[in-house]
């Protein structure tokens, strides 16, 4: 839906544009972009030196925590909790790729 939704609001669809050195200097540009003034971390940051220079594994699973938080396991197997996820990937991702109890969805 939200690719759709990206494609229809852009007109992707019909005013395409060749974009010089490939799309893919996109978010490698975001992941190390050093943004003027940071609110929550020091002069300098950027999304790679948050990261340790390397993006985080793919998600295997997605369960309730004891506390009533989202615990969230990638697939290196380390395991952290958080209050909320927001996924970006197909919906069908969810039950068919990652490890996912369908009472999560609200």
């Amino acid at each position: 839906m939200l690719e759709i939704f990206r494609v229809v609001m852009t007109n992707c669809d019909d005013h395409q544009h060749l974009v010089v050195g490939g799309v893919a200097q996109v978010p490698m540009g975001i992941w190390r972009h050093v943004p003027e003034r940071c609110a929550h971390w020091p002069a300098g940051t950027s999304l790679s030196s948050l990261h340790r220079g390397a993006p985080r594994a793919g998600v295997k699973r997605i369960a309730h925590a004891a506390d009533g938080r989202f615990a969230v396991t990638d697939n290196y197997g380390d395991t952290r909790e958080y209050a909320a996820v927001l996924t970006t990937c197909q919906s069908w991702l969810l039950t068919t790729q990652i490890e996912c109890d369908e009472t999560l969805f609200s």
